[in-house]
């Protein structure tokens, strides 16, 4: 807000009282610490970093969030659920993707369908100019990645680990780009071990080079467990539309 007096316009018959408003853009990511620092001072300020009914207390100068007894919102630091479940017939919507020069996505899930959308964040609707998009699915029991910086080149890399991870277990996927520089994605299953020696890449390690300078980027929201968008709408890729398992974290 510009001003905390009121905005007006006369033209001697009709009046108009409005606020000045005026938008200022930083140059900041989203994922840096100090940026989430500041965040979470606005939240306290405004009484809503905890969640669901919680509130906040202090703990050796950390923030703690006091959730409601006997409820489902006690595994979650701000009070917020921390896993959900799909059967196949929906979706959840969440804030997109944030990238900077360097960032990281860890998601949980388990499942035992061997082929299903596990997250997906672009257009929701068929676009004239090409348009960023990120999606990760299983197909077989593997990985099967997709991704595209908005210039219609699709990069897409079918995973082959060296288990099925449609097997029942919970497994974790960690994808993180450690310098756009040198241009390389790595995927991580399961925690693998840096210094495993029969942790090899193609078993729990993948690296993924491209050739571009720009940074993922949109303002689609970030869809998981499903897709909700008309199959013939989207030509770009082919998704499996139906997930049946769950995510935690």
């Amino acid at each position: 807000m510009q001003s905390k007096q009121p905005y007006l316009i006369n033209s001697n018959q009709t009046s108009f009282i409005g606020l000045h408003l005026k938008t200022i853009a930083q140059c900041a990511c989203d994922t840096d610490v100090h940026v989430q620092q500041e965040k979470q001072k606005e939240l306290l300020k405004t009484h809503k970093y905890c969640l669901n009914g919680g509130y906040p207390t202090r703990d050796d100068h950390h923030i703690k969030c006091m959730c409601p007894d006997n409820t489902l919102y006690n595994g979650g630091e701000r009070c917020q659920l921390t896993s959900i479940s799909f059967d196949g017939n929906g979706y959840a919507w969440y804030k997109p993707l944030t990238t900077c020069d360097t960032w990281m996505l860890s998601i949980e899930f388990l499942t035992q369908t061997a082929n299903g959308s596990i997250l997906y964040n672009g257009p929701i609707t068929k676009q004239n100019q090409p348009e960023d998009y990120f999606s990760l699915q299983l197909l077989n029991g593997h990985l099967l990645i997709d991704l595209n910086f908005g210039n219609g080149k699709n990069i897409r890399r079918h995973l082959k680990t060296s288990g099925n991870l449609a097997d029942g277990k919970w497994h974790v996927i960690e994808i993180r780009q450690i310098s756009t520089i040198e241009h390389i994605l790595e995927i991580l299953i399961d925690y693998c071990p840096l210094n495993s020696i029969s942790k090899q890449y193609g078993e729990c390690r993948f690296m993924i080079e491209f050739n571009e300078d720009a940074v993922f980027s949109t303002n689609r929201p970030l869809q998981l467990g499903g897709v909700a968008l008309q199959e013939n709408e989207i030509n770009q890729q082919q998704l499996p539309m139906e997930y049946i398992g769950n995510f935690k974290g």
